[in-house]
């Protein structure tokens, strides 16, 4: 019955709005085969899809207020979105608050985003609110949100919506704030800034790090003297780009170096490198003698920010000093500060500073790959990149599509029918023969440990282990065993790898997007990964097969790590 009637509707429009005659064949064509699956009718929907006028717009309606399935009626509704009018607005609004339809549910919120305005705004902050919502349907609100630029939508985010409950709602919007720089939210988040919640303590400073108004910078002023050590430094860091142009501010953060605490003190260090204080190279250069490695991680790479000459003998010194990762950093920080490659040679470097130190300018600063090693030293790599460090987790894709052939690149990785061709290495194969052969070269100094994943983590052990033969045979078998399967949980392989006691660099390999896990999302991973890693400072290098994977990159740059594209 209900088919019957929408012919009889298509009959009427047909007659009353005179359809191009393709427009017309589309709809018919379309109409033609609904008794077929999904996947079959796509074609046909497909050519929908090319006609954007006010006939096509009436004529998809119709399509979609008779339509059945469900992927179908999804798949409708995001060609009418970018149609608009009220009814199209209608279908997105019923759609947002259909929960019983995920799949259209999911098209209505990813279709909303550039589309925003206060009614789809109040919309998706009520849907986030709703503990029924899962994760990719918050993703997508989320970014939507990210759009609503409008005065009113801005107007009603910056009031009523910084007063919502929900935590998860509640931290969207605050983002939202942040990424608008709105004036009008500073009172309410100052309201959340000192609030007993530290997550949204914490985000609303960060929003306010956005918002360029003297009322957010006083209350990130105030923020950095908190007795809360993570309150603090989020102050500091929303700071930095006021100590570009204000010495006395400037003066207050330099303070901060002297912090008991790890968090004033790598949050300092990090502002006074991104506002380019050059009075920051005497305390810095004292931090470099720091117990903690993670701390004279953090001075090495601020350091390289500050680009001066003066930094130049200092880093040569923790040459000498240090060794695995942090001598690997020193390496990238007198490559990138003299614009010279003298490998791993202490000697070789300070013969060539000692004959150009005088008047030495430093150069435009440059993206270089590590030095290489020194002669007699024997250091292994991993797809290209060298393994300095030792204390090391590897992170290993294990999904399906590592089945595909190791020649094979594309954007989605998806492996071809009946995996690799006859006689060619699997993406697997060359990853575990890869591992297998840097396991065999570490010295009983080094300390690992081995993850493989897909929707799940499989890990050799629990914490970092020494290389000796014993273990390194151990781990080798338990690489041989992996066989690809499961879906690509990338956010929940990162965090357990960083957040491992003593490791200092990750490598991880996928050939995948990001589709298992706490987070699906590139910017939430990025995200939340940077907030795991703040004090961390471990280093990821990211090994992207079967196709680019530009949040990986994003997040190899944002550790001081390689990302390559075999």
């Amino acid at each position: 019955m209900l088919r019957a009637t929408a012919f009889l509707a298509l009959f009427f429009f047909f007659a009353l709005a005179a359809m191009a005659d393709e427009l017309q064949d589309a709809v018919r064509l379309f109409e033609s085969e609904r008794a077929k699956t999904y996947a079959e009718r796509l074609p046909a929907a497909r050519k929908l899809a090319a006609f954007k006028d006010e006939k096509a717009r009436r004529a998809v309606l119709v399509l979609y207020s008779h339509e059945e399935d469900a992927n179908m009626r999804a798949y409708l509704l995001r060609l009418l979105a970018p149609l608009g009018g009220t009814e199209v607005k209608a279908a997105l609004l019923a759609a947002l608050g259909d929960g019983k339809d995920a799949a259209r549910q999911l098209a209505a919120a990813q279709s909303i985003r550039g589309r925003m305005d206060p009614d789809f705004t109040r919309a998706a902050v009520a849907l986030l609110a709703e503990s029924s919502t899962g994760q990719s349907l918050a993703t997508a609100l989320d970014h939507a949100l990210a759009t609503a630029d409008d005065e009113e939508s801005v107007r009603w985010l910056a009031g009523p919506g910084l007063a919502i409950t929900d935590p998860r709602a509640l931290l969207a919007v605050i983002r939202t704030i942040g990424k608008l720089g709105a004036p009008a939210a500073v009172r309410p988040l100052e309201r959340l800034a000192a609030g007993p919640e530290g997550k949204v303590r914490i985000a609303a400073l960060e929003a306010l790090s956005g918002i360029d108004d003297p009322g957010a910078r006083r209350i990130l002023e105030r923020a950095m003297e908190s007795t809360d050590a993570d309150v603090a430094a989020a102050g500091i860091r929303g700071l930095a780009r006021h100590a570009r142009t204000d010495e006395a501010l400037a003066t207050k953060i330099l303070r901060y170096l002297d912090a008991r605490d790890d968090q004033r003190r790598l949050a300092a260090a990090d502002a006074l490198g991104e506002a380019g204080v050059a009075r920051a190279l005497g305390p810095l250069v004292e931090m470099l003698a720091d117990p903690a490695w993670q701390v004279r991680a953090a001075v090495i790479a601020n350091l390289r920010k500050l680009r001066l000459a003066e930094a130049i003998d200092p880093l040569l010194d923790r040459l000498d000093a240090e060794d695995g990762r942090l001598r690997e950093d020193v390496l990238a920080a007198l490559e990138d500060l003299t614009g010279q490659t003298f490998g791993d040679s202490p000697a070789n470097w300070r013969s060539w500073w000692n004959a150009h130190r005088d008047g030495f300018v430093v150069p435009p600063p440059r993206q270089g790959r590590p030095a290489a090693p020194k002669d007699g030293d024997t250091i292994s790599g991993y797809y290209g990149i060298v393994v300095r460090s030792k204390r090391v987790v590897f992170v290993v894709d294990i999904s399906g599509s590592m089945s595909a052939a190791a020649t094979e690149k594309g954007a989605s990785g998806t492996p071809p029918a009946g995996g690799a061709p006859a006689g060619a290495k699997t993406r697997m194969e060359l990853a575990k023969e890869r591992l297998e052969a840097v396991l065999v070269s570490f010295s009983s100094q080094v300390r690992f440990n081995v993850i493989f994943f897909d929707s799940r983590l499989d890990s050799w052990r629990d914490a970092l282990v020494p290389a000796t033969d014993e273990d390194k045979a151990d781990a080798i078998e338990f690489t041989r065993k992996q066989a690809p399967r499961g879906g690509t949980n990338i956010f929940d392989a990162l965090a357990a790898a960083i957040q491992t006691e003593g490791v200092d660099t990750v490598f991880f390999l996928t050939d995948g997007d990001p589709s298992a896990g706490q987070y699906t999302d590139p910017d939430d991973i990025l995200r939340e990964i940077g907030r795991l890693n703040r004090t961390r400072r471990v280093k990821i290098h990211a090994i992207a097969l079967g196709g680019a994977r530009p949040f990986l990159a994003k997040l190899a740059r944002a550790t001081g790590g390689e990302y390559v594209e075999p």
